[in-house]
């Protein structure tokens, strides 16, 4: 400390300092822990302060702990700090530009993270599992209370629920409580589905309202969903239309683990005669691994030839991510399908489905082949049952043995 006195009894002063920064919390609330160690510097003309801050630990909203934070400050004569600060938070870096007015209280703060989905989720979704890395713009402020807005994208790689999301971005904001809207592309059974959604936050519970558009087996899809996420739970409802049909959706997922139940009517397969299915079905596993079961209450098929034109029966679906497998038995057996739909949408963006309808009659068969190939070949080789063989790629359907 240097004190020195002129004929003006003017006072020079330089104090040298190490301090808790916790004492700095009336100006700053968020402050939990750190070090300043700087000078203090007092003149005739101005009253100016600079420091180094170390190992400083900040919370700026609930749930969100920001540690090692590092940088400098600085404290001019009309009572303004700035700050340059970094740290870590959610399992990514921090980087913020820190502005705090004493005189009117108020503090701005312009900045941006990188955190991983994974550490996101644990956060502010607990049990929703997800992969790869955010990019998130902050701005905003205040002193008692708080406005925070900003942006949020994801790197391609990013995966919420066991969803591959090819596609993230949205804006946010938090006040008392967060809201944010964001759109996605994911893909489904190798075609491309929009996803847009509002999620808001009330204490501990996340809740999203959600929409999807896009295609399904080359048939338009539409669905609105309400989501509720809460001690590590996710519940979701939906309604909506797939493969010309309705369907209705209740279930959960917990990490990666899907339950689902629906109901169906009048979709239309993608088989080369007009369909109409209506039934329930149950799903459980993951996006990667999924198995459904399910029931056919009326099941219409106008196949030529064949005067039976109605049937109910069960039906089975399992996806491995690259492959859907079904099979189904109709009417006490008067028809079987198995087949399998290979997705290639990763290389040439189409599908194949290949399949065995049993147990059809010769003319029926003929018939069949007729209609869905032009070159219409003569079926040969098929067996007494009457097997035949479906294949289907770029909307080009043949039927033989």
């Amino acid at each position: 400390m240097r004190y020195d006195i002129g004929k003006d009894f003017a006072v020079n002063l330089k104090i040298n300092a190490d301090l808790d920064a916790r004492m700095a919390k009336f100006y700053y609330e968020p402050i939990r822990a750190g070090r300043v160690r700087g000078s203090l510097t007092v003149t005739p003309k101005l009253v100016s302060a600079s420091a180094t801050i170390s190992g400083g630990v900040l919370e700026p909203v609930e749930g969100l702990t920001v540690r090692g934070v590092a940088g400098r400050a600085n404290l001019t004569s009309d009572q303004k700090v700035s700050a340059l600060l970094t740290g870590t938070a959610l399992g990514g870096e921090v980087e913020a530009d820190l502005a705090v007015d004493i005189v009117k209280e108020r503090w701005d703060v312009i900045g941006k993270l990188d955190p991983s989905v994974k550490s996101t989720l644990e956060n502010f979704a607990a049990g929703t599992v997800g992969t790869g890395r955010l990019g998130v713009t902050v701005r905003g402020g205040g002193w008692e209370t708080l406005d925070l807005r900003g942006t949020v994208s994801g790197t391609p790689n990013t995966s919420v629920a066991g969803f591959a999301l090819r596609t993230l971005t949205g804006d946010w904001r938090y006040a008392d409580r967060l809201e944010a809207n964001v759109s996605a592309v994911t893909t489904l059974v190798g075609q491309d589905v929009a996803l847009n959604a509002r999620v808001t936050t009330r204490g501990e519970r996340v809740l999203v309202d959600a929409k999807a558009n896009g295609n399904l087996l080359e048939q338009p899809l539409s669905a609105t969903a309400k989501i509720d996420v809460l001690n590590g739970v996710t519940s979701i409802t939906a309604t909506g239309k797939a493969l010309r049909g309705k369907v209705s959706v209740a279930g959960k997922i917990a990490g990666e683990r899907l339950n689902f139940s629906s109901q169906f009517a009048k979709l239309q397969l993608p088989v080369p005669f007009p369909s109409a299915l209506t039934g329930s079905a149950n799903a459980s596993g993951t996006v990667t691994d999924l198995r459904v079961a399910g029931l056919l209450s009326e099941a219409t098929l106008r196949i030529p030839n064949v005067k039976k034109t109605s049937y109910s029966g069960a039906f089975n679906l399992a996806w491995n991510g690259q492959r859907l497998s079904s099979d189904a038995t109709l009417a006490g057996g008067d028809l079987m399908w198995r087949g399998d739909l290979v997705n290639t949408a990763g290389s040439s963006g189409d599908a194949g489905l290949h399949a065995q309808l049993k147990r059809l009659g010769r003319s029926a068969r003929r018939s069949i082949r007729a209609a869905t190939d032009p070159a219409r070949r003569a079926a040969r080789g098929c067996d007494g049952a009457g097997n035949a063989r479906v294949d289907w790629r770029e909307n080009h359907w043949a039927l033989g043995c």
